[in-house]
């Protein structure tokens, strides 16, 4: 795609949007924690789907499709385990 990868850790702490997390958490926190970081994820991955797709990259956009699937399962799961703790 003519752009480098990052290759360590700094760098990618540099560019990502999800905050380290150094507490040790609740499990409700936890999975709440979970919950919003999907949620950014999703975001990302629909971001780059419709820049895959404004470009004509398909076999990107495809991929793109499925892991944006895949995170929309993970956080029904996140969310639905949340639901069942308030009870």
């Amino acid at each position: 795609m003519g752009a480098y990868a990052p290759g360590s850790f700094s760098r990618f702490s540099q560019l990502t949007e999800i905050e380290d997390q150094v507490e040790i958490p609740t499990a409700k926190s936890m999975i709440q924690k979970l919950v919003d970081d999907t949620s950014i994820v999703l975001d990302s991955i629909i971001k780059c789907y419709e820049l895959a797709e404004a470009n004509g990259n398909h076999g990107l956009s495809n991929l793109l499709a499925e892991r944006q699937d895949a995170h929309d399962k993970h956080l029904w799961m996140l969310t639905s385990t949340l639901k069942i703790n308030r009870a």
